[in-house]
């Protein structure tokens, strides 16, 4: 029986948090368009609520795309994961102000999706 590369459960792990990032991305850019009193007014940075939205709902789609393409073992999977990954820190940092907890949380489970690809890399050889 051929042995497993270590690290597969994690590389599992950055799959399914990416899907879920994904659908939560896609819910957060659906409330920011329509349900606007879910946010703190005002705690937006440097672009309007409904801007952040619309980058959501984009960020959303391509994340489940690169955690299917994950779980696929797909080296293309991994870049466009770990660069999307890097791209939602961002975005939920600079709308920190508009929900600071789940900000927060957030950019720290997108370090351990960062960690997983990172360091176990030889899962897409």
């Amino acid at each position: 029986m051929a042995q497993e590369k270590q690290g597969g459960g994690w590389t599992d792990f950055a799959g399914v948090i990416l899907f879920l990032a994904g659908i939560l991305n896609l819910i957060a850019g659906i409330a920011a368009l329509v349900k606007k009193e879910y946010f703190i007014d005002g705690g937006e940075l440097f672009i309007s609520l409904q801007v952040w939205g619309w980058i959501w709902l984009v960020l959303g789609v391509l994340q489940i795309v690169s955690g299917y393409l994950v779980w696929a073992r797909s080296s293309f999977g991994r870049s466009l994961a770990l660069a999307l990954v890097g791209l939602s820190i961002a975005v939920w940092f600079m709308t920190m102000g508009l929900h600071p907890w789940w900000s927060m949380i957030v950019i720290f489970i997108d370090g351990l999706v960062i960690y997983a690809l990172t360091v176990f890399r030889e899962q897409f050889e």
